[in-house]
């Protein structure tokens, strides 16, 4: 059988469309994901705020570069 791939946005898909059914408690979406608490609202308040960009990968560059 071969693997099932999938990347992180599609991951989080599929989270924000079980947090938004609520047949489960967010308790146990977090655990069956394997995600913490404070990333899974993360997720749930960019989605609100942004719709589907805020599911997207971000830029881990700092926006200024202090000079020394």
């Amino acid at each position: 059988m071969p693997w099932m791939e999938s990347c992180s946005v599609d991951e989080r898909k599929r989270f924000l469309r079980a947090a938004l059914s609520k047949e489960e408690s967010f308790s146990r979406l977090f655990r069956g994901f394997g995600i913490s608490r404070k990333t899974g609202y993360k997720w749930l308040e960019r989605y609100e705020r942004f719709g589907g960009a805020g599911l997207l990968e971000r830029s881990r560059r700092p926006l200024h570069r202090f000079a020394l």
